[in-house]
Order: structure tokens, then C-alpha cells, then sequence
């Protein structure tokens, strides 16, 4: 008698059991006292757990610029003329900033309304220190990287992607000349989706202990008091991706809404994963 093998769970359903389990261990620790506890806290949570998590964060981190500078590179150097990408990159910016137009502005009045973050202490005592956000011209002046590679090496996510749409158009504009490192970008961005890939396999993990320290030092109270602000973004991002963006699509350019949200369904679940 054969048996069918059981299908795997996949990366979602992993991720939202360990979501549930390091909430549920959170908690239990938090409400018998067991988190304030020196030895759970200092070999559980502020030990193991806290390794766990701080290498699934960094390893996340460490694909981010890679990921970013690849997949950009080569999917503007995969074009054929250069005139696609002007047209492209300007429904690209028109779509993108009246969406952002739209979805801040319904944010802020639903953040006015209902007042999210009242009654949340994120800690007594504690002074932020908060920096002012650099000017509209300081932003624009330093969108292209002087060194490419301090870029990388800070982190600067809005430098490497100026750089990597660029080194794109530069393979496009250079033509045949130009076809071995289109193939290696190509090639290139296989071996980081596998190491995104890797990294996703342990995120599980990462996930556990991460939620397990949050839980365990933020207790029920103050869940209590952000789970108002999470319930209102989680409704914002929902109306977001499901009415905003079926509207504007079906209004500009007559594209069925279900057939994107079933298009980019694969990609929801990578960045819900990540």
C-alpha cells in the first residue's frame, strides 16, 4: 500500500508557526515572571535567542545591497533600447509617487483619527535621539555615490540604486560590447537568489527568537497597546495593496486587477518571508 508523501510547508506557513511559538513562549515567560529571571534572561533570552536572532538580522542585512544592486543591474541591462527604460522609469515615477501621495495622505488621516500610538510607553526615562531628517537638497545632491564602494560599505540603499540603474544603462548603451557582463549580471543574480534562498531556510528560526525577546520584555500591556497600531497599519497596507492599487491599475491602464494580484503573488509571499 502506498503512502503519498506529505507536501512540505511552505516558507509562509513556517514563518506564521513560528510567529505563533515565539509569541506563546513570550508571553509565558513575561506572565510568570520567568523573563526577569537572571538565569532565563541572561542565557536564554539575552544569550541564545538573542545570537539567533542577531544573525538572521545581519544575514538579512547582508543580502539587502546585493540583492538590490543585481536584480536592478540586470533587469535595466537586459533591455534593448534605451528608450524603454525612459519610458518605463516615467510611469515607474509617476505611478510611484501618486501612490505614495495617496497612501500617505490616507495614513495620516486615519493616524489622526484614531490615534494609534496613544497610551504606548516605549519607555520610561529613555531619551530618543531623534535627527532631523537632511534637506530636499542634500538628498537630491547626494543621490550618485561618489565611491560606489563607501556606498555599499554604509549601507546607503537610495546610492546603490542610482548606481546599479546607471551601471545598467551603461551596459545598454554599450551594446554587443557589453554582452559578457550582461551574462554575468545574469548569472550573478542566480547565485544571490540562491543566497537569499539560504538565508530564508533559517528564517524560521530568526523569526522565533526574535518574537520570543520582544514578547518576553514588552508583556501584555503593552501588546495591548500596540495592537491598536498594528491592527490600523495592517488594515492600511491591505486597503493599499487592495484597493489602491487595483484602482490605479484598472483607471491608467485597464489592467485586470486579478490577474496582477495573481502575477505578484509569489512575490508577496518573498517580502512577507523577508
Amino acid at each position: 500500500m502506498s503512502t503519498t508523501p506529505k507536501k512540505p510547508l511552505s516558507m509562509t506557513a513556517q514563518i506564521l508557526i513560528a510567529m505563533a511559538a515565539g509569541f506563546a513562549l513570550g508571553l509565558l515567560l513575561n506572565l510568570t515572571g520567568l523573563a526577569g529571571d537572571p538565569l532565563v534572561k541572561t542565557w536564554l533570552l539575552d544569550g541564545l535567542l538573542k545570537i539567533v536572532g542577531e544573525l538572521f538580522k545581519n544575514a538579512l542585512l547582508m543580502m539587502t545591497l546585493p540583492l538590490i544592486f543585481v536584480s536592478l543591474a540586470c533587469g535595466v541591462g537586459s533591455l534593448k533600447e534605451p528608450a524603454q527604460l525612459g519610458r518605463i522609469g516615467g510611469k515607474t515615477l509617476a505611478f510611484y509617487l501618486l501612490s505614495t501621495i495617496f497612501s500617505i495622505s490616507f495614513a495620516l488621516l486615519l493616524a489622526a483619527l484614531f490615534q494609534p500610538g496613544a497610551g504606548v510607553d516605549m519607555g520610561a526615562g529613555q531619551a530618543l535621539n531623534i535627527q532631523a531628517p537632511p534637506s530636499l537638497v542634500t538628498q537630491l545632491s547626494t543621490m550618485i555615490p561618489p565611491n560606489p564602494i563607501a556606498a555599499f560599505a554604509t549601507g546607503n540603499v537610495l546610492q546603490v540604486l542610482i548606481f546599479a540603474l546607471l551601471f545598467g544603462l551603461a551596459v545598454v548603451l554599450s551594446g554587443d560590447a557589453a554582452r559578457p557582463v550582461e551574462s554575468f549580471l545574469t548569472s550573478l543574480n542566480e547565485v544571490v537568489m540562491k543566497l537569499v534562498g539560504i538565508v530564508m531556510a533559517v528564517a524560521p528560526y530568526g523569526v522565533f527568537a526574535l518574537l520570543t525577546i520582544a514578547i518576553a520584555n514588552l508583556g501584555l500591556a503593552q501588546i495591548g497597546a500596540l495592537g491598536k497600531y498594528f491592527v490600523l497599519v495592517l488594515l492600511l497596507l491591505l486597503f493599499h495593496l487592495f484597493v489602491t492599487f487595483p484602482l490605479m491599475l484598472k483607471v491608467f491602464s485597464g489592467l485586470s486587477p486579478v490577474i496582477w494580484l495573481k502575477k505578484i503573488r509569489p512575490i508577496l509571499l518573498f517580502a512577507f518571508s523577508t
